[in-house]
């Protein structure tokens, strides 16, 4: 094999490579958004019964305005973040990058036509996609070694190093990523 089809190979699969990333980033996403929507449904729901009740029992007026006041500040939280809008978002995004996954799939080996095709489809993809948590980006590209059968270990250089401050916040925002090391 000459070094143009082994350049190639690579370059097909680090494009299915990042696709299937990409996939499982906008997973994580849509279960992001999905579980704070349901958090946020839940504190509301609860709130507002207790609203109901506190007034119904003539309890103490401190404990009704507590009780608004939550029902309104995690409301006000659910329309400013917009839950969800950020789950149909990236389901959308999962469904366009599961296609383009399935169309390598199913091409098996590329040219270099095919493979400069898909490149600019996944580019077009990404142009519309709100900007890129860092940090989770590299944790799904670690979920995805491991899922491949690659173990997590010191002399692994594909793995990202990720503080568990780091993991712990990745849904929300990045933390440093720039301090994210590799191997």
């Amino acid at each position: 094999m000459n070094t143009s089809e082994d350049t190639l190979k690579q370059e097909w699969r680090d494009l299915l490579f990042s696709v299937r990333r990409s996939v499982r980033y906008h997973q994580h996403r849509v279960a992001f958004f999905d579980r704070l929507n349901k958090t946020i449904r839940f504190v509301a729901l609860v709130s507002g019964a207790s609203v109901i009740t506190t007034a119904l029992a003539e309890a103490g007026a401190g404990w009704v305005k507590f009780s608004a006041v939550v029902v309104a500040l995690i409301s006000a939280l659910d329309l400013v973040v917009n839950t969800e809008g950020g789950i149909r978002r990236h389901l959308e995004l999962v469904g366009r990058f599961l296609n383009l996954e399935k169309r390598m799939v199913q091409a098996g080996m590329a040219t270099r036509e095919l493979l400069l095709a898909l490149a600019a489809e996944r580019l077009e993809i990404e142009a519309g996609e709100p900007p890129v948590l860092r940090v989770l980006d590299c944790v799904c590209h670690n979920e995805l070694l491991r899922a491949m059968g690659y173990t997590d270990n010191k002399d692994a250089p594909d793995f990202a190093r990720i503080a568990w401050y780091q993991r712990l916040l990745a849904d929300f925002f990045d933390v440093r990523a720039h301090a994210v090391k590799w191997g």
